[in-house]
């Protein structure tokens, strides 16, 4: 494993920390902030496969194609856990 890879493997596991220190410190987290943390958390677990040598292909819907850490990128993005919720806005 070269510099780069570790580089962006440390990357991605610094910043998933970070977003899980910032969920757990936000009780009730609104729209914007649930979006941002999607992204961060998407583009934190793209870095880290990045890091992880092999890869994946993945196809949404009819017309959403990618390969690679964009793939996992997409992935994590996609999948929405507010939305598995029956009262996203309390308990």
């Amino acid at each position: 494993m070269d510099q780069s890879n570790i580089v962006v493997l440390i990357l991605g596991v610094v910043l998933v920390g970070v977003v899980l220190r910032i969920s757990f410190a936000i009780s009730q987290p609104n729209g914007l902030q649930c979006f941002i943390l999607r992204v961060v958390l998407s583009l934190a677990s793209a870095a880290i496969a990045a890091g992880i040598p092999g890869f994946i292909n993945v196809e949404i819907g009819p017309g959403i194609r990618a390969g690679g850490a964009l793939a996992v990128f997409l992935l994590v993005y996609a999948f929405n856990p507010r939305s598995l919720l029956k009262n996203p806005g309390g308990v």
